[in-house]
């Protein structure tokens, strides 16, 4: 992924200067989120380590596509253009993967009884090593567990603008 995220660099460097702020948007989908998309499903499970690799070059394809705009105060790059970090990516595609599927989804009908503040929905799996907590049956859980109870998965297109938007204000 860094081999194909390295160029993208260098071409935000050029275009800076020449196009207004909403092609820029444009040109940062195509050529980076694009390529960070394609491989969240293969990277976003990987350590941590990683994934800052990830996340530094696609900062650093923002913060050069729009230096202008942070020199003249613009605070979040990430809301501005609408995009999300790798790692959030990542969660959306397995939280829109997994909308319908009752795969890896066990409810918890644990204290169903009682009034609590804080209920988990799903059971989720207790990791046994770093490596069992990037396993599906342990991210899934643990993402639907996350998502706001008022999202709504029955309209799946706005479920996914829902998800979307919640990941980008984190």
């Amino acid at each position: 992924m860094h081999k194909r995220l390295s160029p993208c660099v260098a071409a935000m460097y050029k275009l800076n200067n020449t196009v207004d702020r909403k092609m820029k948007a444009v040109i940062y989908k195509a050529l980076c989120e694009s390529v960070i998309r394609y491989g969240v499903a293969l990277y976003g499970a990987a350590a941590q380590c990683h994934i800052q690799k990830i996340n530094k070059l696609q900062k650093r394809c923002l913060e050069t596509l729009f230096r202008r705009e942070l020199q003249a105060g613009l605070v979040n790059i990430y809301l501005e253009v609408r995009t999300l970090t790798p790692k959030n990516f990542y969660k959306f595609r397995m939280i829109t993967e997994h909308v319908g599927s009752s795969q890896f989804k066990v409810e918890n009908t644990k204290y169903q009884d009682r009034n609590l503040r804080r209920r988990e929905k799903f059971k989720v799996q207790v990791p046994s090593t770093v490596f069992s907590e990037r396993t599906l049956q342990f991210i899934i859980p643990t993402l639907y567990n996350q998502v706001p109870q008022n999202f709504n998965e029955q309209n799946v297109a706005r479920f996914k603008t829902d998800i979307y938007n919640w990941l980008l204000l984190q």
